[in-house]
Parts: C-alpha cells; structure tokens; sequence
C-alpha cells in the first residue's frame, strides 16, 4: 500500500506545484514526471502475483512451447508474436526473464504515454492521477499486452494528426504485434477524410448511432448462433476456424453483466453521459477537430460497450487520447470553460464562475462523481464462493525481490483460472500447458 501511496502522492504534489501553477518552470517538474514514470515501469517489471493476468503472463514467458510445437496449433500466428520477445531472455532463468519482459511490456506502454502527455497538455500530473483512479490496474497489471499495443498507438497519433499514412501503419503494426486488437486502427486514418470527419462529429449522426450501438449490445448474443454454424463449417486446423472460435467464445460464452440500479446509474453516468459531455465541450470551444474525432468514436464504442464488455476493449486506444484533451479543459487564465454569463442563469452563479479558483472548483466537481465510481469498483466483491474484493488482486502488492506470495491472490488466481479454462476449453484448442 505505501507503494501506491507515494506514486499517488508524487502525482498530487506535482498537480499542486505544477499543473495549477501558471508560472511553474517545466524543467525539474518534467524530470519528476519522468521519475514517476520510470518508477511505473519498475513496479510493473517487479509484480509477482499482482493482477490475475500476470499469472497467465508470467506462464507464458516461462513454459510457451517451442516453435515445433507451435506450429502444429491454429494459434501459431499470435503465440510466435510472444515466442519471439520471450524466448530472448528465457535462458536467462525465470525470475530474470519475467522481471525484463514485465518490464518491456510496462515501458511500451508507459514512455510513449508519458511523451503523449507532455505533447498535449499541460496538465501532466493531473493525467496521471486520472490515470491511477480510472485505467492504471488493468493496463499495468491485467491486459498487459493490450496496454503495449495502446502505447504504440499513442507513438502513431501523431503520425495519424499530420497525415503521415506510413509512419502511423508501421506502428499500428508494431501494436498488433502485442495485440491484435489494434487491428481496426489500421482504418482510423479514414476518419481524417473530410465528409466522414464532419459526419462523425455531427449530433445527427452520433447521438442515433450511440443509440442503435446500445440496443445492439444488448442483443449481440443472438449472433452467436451464426458464429457457430460458420465455426463448424470450416477445418479444425485451419486459422479461420481460430478466428471464429475467438468470435463464438465473446458471442455466445461471454458473461453479460447482471446490474443494479447502482451499476446501471454509474455505467451511464461513465459510459454515456461523461463522453457526451466531453464531446460537448470539444465541440463548443472548436477543439482540435482530431480529439473531437476520437471522442466522438469513444461515444459510440462506449455506448455498444456498456452491456457488451469486449466491445469497450477498443475504447483503451482512445481513452488515453479523450482523457488528456478533458485535462485542457481545466480553467485557466486563458480559457473562459465553466465561466457562465447566460442571462438565464442565476446571478450568484455567474458571479462565482468569474472567480478562477471558484471554475476549477466547479470542474473538479464534475470530476468527482466518476472518480467515486470507479474507486467504488475497486470494493465490489470479487466473485468467489471464499470471498473477497476487488483490491485484493492489486493488495498486497506481491514482487520478484521478497518473493512472498500472498494467500487471497492465490486462492483468486485458482478460482478464477479454473473457471476460465473450463469455459474456454469448449470453444478452442489448449495452446499453453501451464504445468510446470
């Protein structure tokens, strides 16, 4: 918990000594950024049994099987990406190997996310805290490979932003080499084209399409049945029978959410309504027209994704990307956001937002509410029949260097493997043997 609490720590203390500060020198507050991310990284490459996927992970580096093997398995094509970057340090003995590839993971994403930041906003440290509260867990600690497949991403937009098409499809290609969903994006720099940017970022368009999106997710299953018929038609050796066997397992296998009132008020809340409200903003203040673009993409993932979890694993591409644009938004001297002077609205209301200190108030404000919910997820009961919450997949946070494991996590990493294999184990073929 100290741990957390210092990188935490260090991320405030450079929100109030850098980010609020207009007259902040850039020099030592952007070596203090680097440390915090350095020390990200570090972290990372030490975790032991932190996150339920770093056991899955750490099974790979150690035990994939040679390429003679791997080669006979329709999952040839995506296990060589893996067997390339680790075998290179499997010599080197377990803990070695786990600790360099959990650390090349960690910086693929880490250091093009920290140039992006520095890029784009101003507001370092109030990135990073977001970060921490809304997405740091599951890009560090789970989907790991998707979160080197983001930070190359995040290296391309730039490349996306000055129409550089080849620079931005090398790297989308380097992204797919860690994971394959950052396949659609080799499509984004279709959304530079003109008529398709002003149909995108139209409410004509966007707000029916949020709309059809959500009904879809909640009958996406009913495709399954299809997905099947096209599975069994093809030869169990065959790559296309992989590929529709990945579609039948997040069709027909997946597990649909079961919400209460509370969950369906905080996913509207964070999956709807905030993009809306960002895109709204963007909109008003003639944001850069290419965040306006990624955020009006996130609307309509988010909206199919809110029923449909898979569907929300193509929005961590572009949450980095609306995350940062929302940190633009913070009032300074220079913008006039959340600075109300309608007649229609109350005098005292817009006497107050003529005060800076009063509009940042106000936009933290707004701020809160997502934060509470996403902090909230991390007490929700983890489903296991012993018990359990959701921290205690991240706490305590377990390393190389003690090589102490902690019991809950094993007990959770059990349960929910166990599970996980059993239902997996009806759509595809076993590729790994994590027996030791």
């Amino acid at each position: 918990m100290i741990l957390y609490i210092l990188i935490f720590s260090l991320a405030l203390i450079g929100l109030l000594g850098h980010d609020l500060r207009h007259d902040a020198p850039s020099r030592p507050w952007k070596w203090i950024l680097w440390g915090l991310t350095a020390a990200i990284i570090v972290m990372d490459a030490l975790r032991l049994n932190t996150g339920l996927d770093t056991w899955i992970l750490r099974c790979s580096i150690l035990w994939l099987p040679a390429w003679e093997v791997v080669k006979e398995s329709p999952d040839y094509i995506a296990a060589l990406r893996l067997e390339l970057l680790f075998s290179l340090f499997r010599p080197l003995g377990h803990a070695a190997a786990c600790v360099i590839c959990q650390g090349l993971l960690s910086a693929a994403l880490n250091i093009p996310l920290t140039f992006f930041v520095m890029r784009y906003t101003r507001r370092w440290y109030l990135f990073f805290m977001i970060y921490f509260i809304g997405f740091f867990t599951a890009l560090n600690f789970e989907i790991v490979r998707q979160g080197a497949a983001i930070g190359m991403f995040l290296w391309a937009w730039k490349d996306f932003e000055q129409r550089r098409n080849g620079r931005y499809l090398l790297k989308i290609l380097a992204a797919t080499f860690f994971h394959l969903s950052a396949i659609p994006f080799f499509l984004l720099p279709f959304a530079r084209m003109e008529k398709v940017r002003d149909t995108l970022i139209n409410y004509k368009f966007l707000i029916p399409a949020m709309a059809i999106c959500f009904i879809v997710s909640f009958n996406i299953q009913n495709l399954a049945p299809l997905a099947f018929w096209a599975k069994n038609a093809v030869a169990e050796d065959s790559y296309a029978w992989w590929i529709l066997s990945r579609c039948y397992l997040y069709l027909g296998d997946y597990d649909i959410p079961v919400l209460n009132w509370k969950g369906w008020t905080g996913f509207t809340l964070i999956y709807l309504l905030y993009p809306l409200f960002v895109f709204y903003i963007f909109k008003k203040s003639n944001f850069r027209h290419y965040f306006q673009v990624a955020t009006a993409l996130f609307c309509i993932i988010g909206a199919l994704g809110i029923y449909y979890e898979p569907a929300s694993r193509f929005n961590l591409f572009l949450l980095p990307v609306v995350v940062v644009a929302v940190t633009r938004t913070l009032p300074d001297k220079a913008n006039t956001f959340l600075r109300f002077s309608h007649p229609k609205i109350p005098v005292f209301l817009r006497e107050i937002t003529k005060s800076l200190a009063w509009r940042r108030v106000i936009w933290f404000g707004i701020l809160v509410p997502w934060a509470i919910f996403h902090i909230h997820l991390f007490t929700l009961d983890f489903a296991i029949p012993f018990g359990g919450h959701n921290y205690d997949k991240y706490y305590p946070y377990t390393n190389w260097i003690d090589g102490k494991l902690d019991p809950r996590q094993d007990e959770m990493i059990d349960y929910y493997f166990k599970s996980y294999d059993d239902k997996k184990a009806r759509n595809r073929k076993v590729l790994y043997d994590f027996e030791e």
